[in-house]
């Protein structure tokens, strides 16, 4: 068996064993603080990544975002070809300014004339003691045939009347007012030139 011995000498121990060198216990201390401030560091730094993760894990990921994008592309799309269609009609605005003072000139020229028939047929009435009627000039059954506009208009209507079979009313189909027909006669105007 082979047994070893060992001593020590505790008078050749560094700093007479009482501890550290001063220089060394200060550094010692000094590293501890940089240790500490830094761990402290570290720590908040933890805790501002771990805020971020969360925030991050809250917001939407990419596969969610790519259907986002393709609803907001397909949205794009459709309000770009509406903005091309409504930029044609923006075009299409002088046009219709210019056929409504068109309209409005022909209408105010038409009641003028209409104007200038009446009073004719009126003073016709007075100056003959009703012999030239106001009402049957109008209804063309009187002594001046005249053609007025609604002699056509009603002429027209009855002769449409007996070409064409009679078309079946619109009740029960939810649609209201006149239709729209392709033997369209005319409008009776109103005194302010309006149907």
């Amino acid at each position: 068996v082979n047994n070893n011995l060992y001593y020590v000498d505790h008078k050749k121990l560094a700093n007479n064993g009482n501890g550290l060198p001063p220089h060394e216990r200060n550094e010692l201390h000094a590293e501890k603080e940089r240790s500490r401030a830094e761990h402290g560091a570290l720590l908040q730094q933890c805790k501002q990544t771990g805020a971020e993760a969360a925030r991050l894990d809250g917001e939407p990921r990419n596969e969610e975002l790519e259907v986002e994008l393709s609803s907001f592309e397909s949205t794009l799309a459709e309000t770009s070809e509406g903005l091309e269609v409504a930029r044609g009609y923006a075009g299409n605005e002088k046009h219709a300014k210019g056929l409504q003072k068109a309209i409005d000139s022909l209408g105010g020229t038409w009641r003028k004339r209409k104007r200038n028939c009446m009073e004719f047929l009126l003073n016709m009435d007075e100056a003959t003691d009703g012999k030239v009627d106001f009402k049957k000039c109008l209804k063309g059954e009187g002594a001046i045939d005249i053609d007025s506009d609604e002699m056509a208009i009603e002429g027209a209507v009855q002769f449409a009347q007996r070409k064409r079979p009679k078309v079946l009313s619109s009740k029960g189909t939810g649609q209201a007012g006149p239709k729209s027909d392709a033997n369209f006669v005319g409008v009776k105007l109103g005194a302010g030139g309006k149907p």
